[in-house]
Parts: structure tokens; C-alpha cells; sequence
């Protein structure tokens, strides 16, 4: 057989195994690790093989990555969560796990963005995930959890680029409200500094399935952002911002928070 005629056929089977093997991927949305597994399992060339695909329309070349290529949520409440894998899929979100905070014994991949939610605030339990997998490659934090009536997504902890972690913004926001209250015994900033000098939980808040509903859908959108398939243009300082949405009124507001001087995150 005439060797450009193998080598058009070799394509065509090439580009028709992709095309099928996208077609599986709820919204379609591979990502380094499928491609690469993709390439050596047709036994063809890393770099020829992206530029054949790319240049035959199969999947489009974009101009960056995301930093993470995918999530594990480990929370206090992990059946809220149980969906999230599925459901979330057809947005590009990767959901690997979805973890009990009292048991995640698990193995985290590289390029891993971890999130902790809790509807039951307890900094213990961050500070002991930041622990364990603050050292593995490319890993990150994000927290979300409620105070007052708000519920709060802190911007994204990342070991190698530096940003802020959860203990700056926490920090932060209570020297602020000691400020505003002075040194009134019934402030939140008083009870917060009371629970974490006895290591205890804060109260869960009386939420309904609208306040979760609402929760989840903000958690998904974050996702989203970061490591899915973003509804807006991204820009590097949306993921130093904390977010904090009002529970009564549902208004959203944006924080870009910097670095707490007591906090020792930047010398780990």
C-alpha cells in the first residue's frame, strides 16, 4: 500500500478514536492527563499528535491551562456533595473525591485544588489539611464556610504562588470586627477567639435547602472559574479575592485580601 495512503488512514483512525473518546466526556472537555493517555494508548507522538488534533479542528488550542486540573471536596457534610461529581462534569469541573473530613485517608493526585467546606466552622480542621497536603506538587486550598448570616469562600491558598491562606483572611476580618465592636463580649470576633483557644466548632447556622441550594451553586461557580469551563474572562487576581454572600439578601461581595503580618504562611 502506497505509504501517504497509510499514513492519511493512520489519521483518519487517530482523528475518529479522538473525536469518540470526546464524545464520552460529559461536555466534551479534555483535559493534559486524557490527551496524554489518549496519545500513548494510539501510540503516537506527544507533540505531532496535539498539532494533528489541533490542526484538524478536533479540540482547540487555547492560550492557557487551568492550574489545577482537578478538585476534591472534603467536608463536614459530604452528602450534600454526593452529586457534585456527576452533575458538575458538563461545566468542566473534575471532581475526584468527595471526602468526610473525619476520615480522608485518600491519595491526592498532582494539580490537585482542594476544597474545605464546612458548615460547621472549626480552623483546626483547616490547619491540619494544609498540614498533610500543603507539600504535594501544585496542590491548593480553598475554604468556604458560614459566619453570621454569610456565607464566605475565601480566595485560593497556593503554596507555590504564595497567596494568602485562609488564616490571613480569618485574621483579618477579626481584627477588623474587634475594631468595629471594640471589646464587646458579645461581638463574633470575641466567641471566635473563645471557640479557638478551646478548640471547639462553631455552632452550625439553621440552614435550609434554599441556603444550601444557594451555597452550592456558588461553590460550583468558584469551580468553575478555576479549573472549569469559566462563564467569564478570568483575570490573575480573581483567585486572591474572598467572596462573601449575604444569606438574607443574596447580595455578593468581592475582597482581594493580602497578607496577615502574624500569619507564618509565606515561611512554610
Amino acid at each position: 500500500m502506497n505509504r501517504s495512503l497509510i499514513l492519511v488512514l493512520t489519521n483518519l483512525r487517530f482523528c475518529s478514536a479522538c473525536c469518540w473518546h470526546l464524545s464520552q466526556l460529559p461536555g466534551h472537555y479534555p483535559n493534559r492527563k486524557f490527551l496524554r493517555k489518549l496519545l500513548e494508548g494510539e501510540v503516537i507522538d506527544k507533540d505531532k499528535g496535539k498539532e494533528f488534533l489541533v490542526t484538524t479542528g478536533v479540540i482547540n488550542k487555547t492560550k492557557a491551562s487551568a492550574l489545577w486540573e482537578n478538585a476534591v471536596i472534603i467536608s463536614d457534610v459530604p452528602q450534600h456533595f454526593s452529586y457534585a461529581r456527576d452533575q458538575w462534569k458538563s461545566d468542566g469541573i473534575l471532581v475526584s473525591h468527595v471526602i468526610d473530613v473525619k476520615n480522608n485517608n485518600f491519595d491526592l493526585s498532582d494539580s490537585t485544588l482542594i476544597w474545605l467546606h464546612l458548615e460547621r466552622y472549626q480552623p483546626e480542621i483547616i490547619k491540619e489539611s494544609y498540614i498533610k497536603f500543603e507539600n504535594n506538587p501544585g496542590v491548593a486550598f480553598i475554604q468556604s464556610y458560614y459566619l453570621k448570616e454569610a456565607f464566605r469562600i475565601d480566595g485560593v491558598y497556593s503554596p507555590v504562588l504564595g497567596t494568602p491562606c485562609h488564616f490571613c483572611h480569618i485574621e483579618r476580618w477579626l481584627n477588623r470586627e474587634e475594631k468595629s465592636f471594640r471589646r464587646n463580649e458579645m461581638s463574633w470576633a470575641n466567641l471566635l477567639q473563645f471557640l479557638k483557644k478551646y478548640q471547639m466548632s462553631l455552632p452550625a447556622l439553621a440552614l435550609g435547602e434554599t441556603e444550601r441550594g444557594f451555597s452550592q451553586h456558588l461553590i460550583k461557580r468558584r469551580l468553575q472559574e478555576l479549573i472549569g469551563t469559566s462563564l467569564v474572562k478570568g483575570h490573575v487576581d480573581s483567585f486572591m479575592s474572598s467572596i462573601s454572600a449575604d444569606l438574607i439578601t443574596c447580595i455578593l461581595s468581592k475582597e482581594p485580601v493580602i497578607h496577615w503580618q502574624a500569619c507564618g504562611c509565606l515561611e512554610r
